[in-house]
């Protein structure tokens, strides 16, 4: 290892293919491609001293990369109560989470 190798680039440089297809699998371009950059990003700038299982901690930062990606590209409906019956709010509900994609089987 030289001076300027980072400890994680190995771990990083392997895993990135793999973490291409993962969140190309479940996001539709180009945040896919926005998620495994960032996600690279965010390991390759964690202390590698305080890194016990690496490949592990980057599925971590990946698996939180998609749910906060999901969160906020979830639709959101304001419910009005003069309108709407808790019958009709579950069905709108079931709706949304098969029409959701990726970000629906949470």
């Amino acid at each position: 290892m030289t001076a300027n190798h980072h400890p994680l680039a190995d771990i990083a440089q392997q895993q990135w293919p793999k973490l291409k297809r993962f969140f190309k699998s479940k996001v539709p371009e180009p945040d896919c491609y926005d998620l495994t950059q960032d996600t690279l990003l965010a390991f390759m700038r964690s202390d590698p001293m305080r890194v016990s299982k690496p490949k592990a901690y980057l599925w971590g930062i990946a698996r939180k990369r998609l749910l906060a990606y999901c969160d906020r590209k979830r639709p959101t409906e304001k419910f009005e109560s003069t309108q709407m019956s808790i019958a009709q709010l579950g069905a709108a509900s079931a709706r949304r989470s098969t029409s959701a994609g990726a970000c629906s089987g949470r």
